[in-house]
């Protein structure tokens, strides 16, 4: 898949993950960020667009928010989204939203499991014995893997301490598993 970048009509980057394991994908292959120069580039959130800038990878595309439905709102107003080629490497537990839109919409689409997400439990017992003593004031939700992991490691007690996400589709997971969100980004 990423030897056939020349080949997309958009590569959708999710996280800046996505975007350090495609530099390092193509470099094990002899290539580098420059092949990135030749396709439109979509990064959804801020923190993507710095990782993708820092390779020297210009975007085309920053969504307003940063759900599936916006994504597609967002490139639907720039290009007819039938026929088009999208690559997505994206972690391996990501929502099928995205790339379910995309399809339906009519596009061609490479869904490529570019990194793994893992829990890491050494760090649950900091954690855990921090919550009672209050010293945690907000315990803050990037996506819904870190929910997921957070809560398979810690737990939902986390005492007094609010709860932050970064959207709505980490407020649900959060909510989902037992947890309430109290600030919620837009």
């Amino acid at each position: 898949a990423y030897r056939d970048l020349g080949n997309y009509d958009w590569v959708v980057f999710t996280s800046a993950n996505a975007v350090r394991s495609t530099h390092d994908a193509l470099k094990e292959i002899g290539r580098d960020s420059n092949d990135l120069s030749r396709v439109r580039v979509c990064a959804i959130g801020s923190a993507t667009q710095s990782a993708l800038r820092v390779e020297g990878v210009t975007t085309k595309l920053v969504p307003d928010e940063y759900t599936a439905e916006a994504v597609l709102h967002a490139l639907g107003r720039l290009d007819s989204i039938e026929g088009k080629r999208f690559f997505l490497p994206r972690s391996e537990i990501a929502s099928n939203d995205l790339p379910s839109n995309l399809i339906r919409e009519g596009a061609v689409v490479i869904d490529v499991i570019a990194y793994r997400t893992l829990s890491e439990p050494k760090s649950a017992k900091l954690i855990r014995d921090a919550l009672p003593t209050e010293s945690v004031d907000l315990v803050t939700f990037t996506s819904g893997s870190t929910v997921r992991g957070f809560v398979e490691v810690v737990g939902t007690d986390i005492g007094s301490a609010r709860v932050a996400s970064i959207g709505p589709v980490t407020s649900a997971a959060a909510r989902d598993l037992g947890l309430q969100i109290e600030v919620e980004a837009k």
